[in-house]
């Protein structure tokens, strides 16, 4: 979904594939290491960057130096860019908080939160009116599934957390919930954006993304989700629960597997 908002951008020339950090936060350039300068959006979005995963100062740390989702985001900017790379940049694949980065650009550019930009920019224009920022569910109201975690033999439901609607490392993916036609919705996006069949996107940033064709699966260690965008079979498949753990990901790459296994008998 952050791939999909920056492109969306770069269509209307906010910023380019190409905008390097040293571009994004001049101010931090003095600090910054070296090898970072000339890092790129797109290194940064695909995690080529040469960053470790994390930065040597601890979350809290971070979180703690300022009041909002927003300012941390900054914070977080800040100490990655003073760690040494792990690798040269563009050498190599770590996975890492390159769209945190990204994202801080954009609110401060734009000023809005992270959160307000994915919700103008992919939730309203795709009518996802079950996505949002949190947990899934409120304590006191049937509004939605808890989640579960694996413990002992057994799924243990997890109340839900009022903390986790701010997460300010959230471009990563930690705090968006969507129900599973929403999701359907976006990745349909994706799919007709593929085959020249949207105009979501331009057809270049579309072909740039280069999701006509994509496996993926995500979790937070509570909840579990498995997607599959296929242009040339023309369909999309999306399996969720809201629990975690290797039993949660069997079943949902069993029913995913079992979905793709009918549709291949229609062909």
């Amino acid at each position: 979904m952050t791939l999909t908002l920056v492109g969306g951008l770069v269509d209307q020339n906010v910023l380019s594939w190409n905008t390097t950090m040293a571009q994004m936060f001049p101010e931090l350039v003095g600090t910054m290491q070296p090898a970072y300068r000339a890092v790129t959006v797109q290194q940064l979005l695909w995690h080529t960057s040469g960053m470790p995963y994390q930065p040597r100062t601890p979350e809290s740390t971070t979180d703690g130096r300022a009041r909002d989702a927003v300012g941390r985001r900054y914070e977080y900017v800040k100490a990655a860019g003073v760690d040494k790379p792990e690798a040269a940049p563009g050498t190599k694949n770590i996975y890492s908080g390159g769209t945190i980065i990204v994202a801080s650009f954009l609110e401060r550019r734009l000023k809005k939160s992270y959160e307000q930009l994915l919700t103008e920019r992919i939730f309203s224009r795709l009518a996802m009116t079950r996505a949002g920022f949190g947990s899934m569910a409120t304590v006191g109201q049937v509004d939605g599934p808890w989640e579960h975690r694996w413990e002992n033999g057994k799924f243990v439901p997890v109340a839900p957390n009022a903390a986790q609607k701010i997460q300010a490392r959230a471009p990563a993916g930690r705090n968006v919930y969507c129900s599973i036609f929403d999701l359907a919705r976006f990745l349909s996006m994706h799919l007709f954006g593929a085959q020249r069949r949207s105009q979501f996107l331009s057809s270049e940033t579309f072909r740039h993304l280069q999701l006509g064709k994509l496996e993926y699966a995500g979790s937070t260690g509570v909840n579990f989700a498995v997607c599959t965008i296929d242009q040339g079979k023309d369909y999309v498949v999306c399996v969720m629960t809201n629990a975690g753990g290797e039993s949660a990901a069997k079943a949902c790459e069993e029913v995913q597997s079992f979905v793709r296994d009918y549709l291949r008998t229609q062909e």
